[in-house]
């Protein structure tokens, strides 16, 4: 008996130095540690990158920026402090109509009414920066993104200025969206195909690029995403760059005061395109902002002042809007169609600092 312990005794002693032999002293873990730097890292993690589906509904009492002094301007050493607010901000997705009644309520949307933003892919690069991709913003019938704002407030805290309504906000643009435009301006403009087989329309993907400071300063022409419209490729580089593309739909972009109501209807935001070469636009394309620098710098003010301002520079936007009713109380009493053709601000700066 005492001979059978000691070779049970024995065979786990043995068992126990070939398992520290082999997880401490062999020569594949003792190997030397190779250091690993961003390009090499940026291959080997998130390669696939972060793909989300969202669906959202969130509520925010107060969104609220102070003036202390208030005016102090012409002379005046100080004013009656002052503010501008959005209170009662409000973000979901309601199938049918905002009236105004629920503007006013605490609760316009019912738990099922849920934004809907889906097939989001986020990916990161040593090189090109952050990359988002946002396929699907509302659905395939264009019920978008509703967002209420219950009270405007432009200087006096107790005085409302009114209410603001964005109902619908989506890039899935209807064939019915497009076949307005084209009757009311005399366009024959269409969508690309989206790729899913959606009856009604097609999905035009929103785009966009981050780029810090270090990172290449040139880069491919798109995004590294199989879609139908690409972004330009980066030039010089600030302390961060951005370019987006994008093409919206919205139903209704609304102010309400007082029970009346002035806003636009089927608004669009997008960039005409000519696929065919005869000069004129054929096919519905994504607005861009193209090379935004955006840092902080020395700046001189117009007095001669010196201060520290954030500079965005080159506030390259490029786009067509087109609005399909303008109007004063009922949305169905039009005033009228716009269209703005071209709008370019290529080549703008805007510095902010303080006063």
């Amino acid at each position: 008996m005492r001979e059978f312990q000691f070779w049970v005794d024995t065979m786990k002693y043995m068992t126990l130095v070939a398992f520290a032999y082999f997880f401490f002293g062999s020569s594949w873990l003792n190997a030397e540690l190779i250091r690993i730097d961003n390009q090499a890292l940026a291959k080997i993690t998130a390669q696939a990158g972060i793909e989300l589906d969202l669906d959202v509904q969130a509520t925010i009492d107060s969104v609220a920026y102070h003036d202390a002094d208030g005016y102090t301007g012409e002379g005046k050493s100080g004013g009656i402090a002052g503010v501008l607010a959005l209170q009662g901000l409000r973000i979901g997705g309601r199938e049918a109509d905002l009236t105004q009644a629920l503007i006013r309520s605490d609760a316009p949307f019912s738990a099922s009414d849920l934004a809907r933003i889906h097939d989001v892919l986020i990916e990161a690069d040593a090189d090109e920066g952050v990359k988002i991709n946002i396929g699907q913003i509302g659905d395939a019938t264009g019920n978008g993104v509703d967002i209420v704002v219950q009270n405007l407030l432009l200087g006096n805290e107790s005085d409302m200025a009114g209410a603001l309504i964005i109902e619908d906000i989506s890039n899935f643009i209807t064939d019915p969206a497009v076949e307005q435009i084209n009757r009311q301006f005399g366009f024959q403009l269409t969508t690309p195909d989206d790729g899913f087989d959606t009856p009604g329309g097609n999905f035009i993907p929103f785009q966009a690029q981050v780029v810090t400071t270090g990172a290449a300063t040139s880069l491919p022409p798109d995004l590294s995403i199989p879609i139908t419209d690409s972004l330009f490729g980066i030039g010089t580089v600030g302390n961060m760059t951005i370019n987006a593309a994008f093409t919206l739909h919205m139903k209704k972009l609304a102010w309400v005061d007082d029970g009346g109501e002035f806003g636009f209807s089927d608004v669009l935001i997008y960039k005409g395109v000519d696929t065919t070469g005869d000069g004129l636009d054929d096919q519905i394309g994504s607005a861009r902002l193209t090379n935004l620098s955006v840092k902080t710098v020395e700046h001189t003010t117009s007095q001669g002042l010196p201060v520290q301002a954030l500079h965005l520079e080159n506030v390259d936007f490029q786009a067509d809007i087109s609005i399909s009713s303008i109007y004063v109380g009922d949305p169905s009493q039009s005033l009228g169609a716009l269209h703005i053709k071209s709008l370019d601000t290529s080549g703008t700066q805007i510095w902010v600092y303080g006063h």
